[in-house]
């Protein structure tokens, strides 16, 4: 949706390009264009650092959001960290979540 020009104006879908560093032999992998050797056409779907010590002390970030919905405060809310190489929590164990918890969705 974000190609169709009106649709990206009005809902601000796409949030702009933005500088990336990396390459496909870096832990920050991206490929580019050959036409256009700065300008990313892929990289990484997410990043984790675990830590099998102390699995609540492990991190991850994804290059977009927790969100698909354009309207949300959780779409693109990652986008940053990750083009700034950093993390967030993951957290793993039961007590760990719930200490950390914002929102809880119950299904029924």
């Amino acid at each position: 949706m974000g190609k169709v020009n009106i649709l990206n104006k009005v809902f601000h879908l796409n949030r702009s390009p933005l500088k990336v560093g990396g390459s496909r032999y870096t832990i920050s992998p991206y490929n580019y264009s050959f036409k256009d050797a700065f300008k990313s056409v892929f990289g990484s779907s997410h990043r984790h650092i675990y830590s099998i010590d102390d699995w609540d002390a492990s991190c991850t970030v994804i290059p977009t959001g927790n969100s698909g919905e354009p309207a949300s405060k959780f779409y693109c809310d990652q986008t940053r960290l990750y083009i700034n190489g950093q993390y967030h929590g993951e957290y793993f164990s039961d007590d760990s979540v719930k200490k950390h918890e914002k929102f809880k969705l119950i299904l029924k």
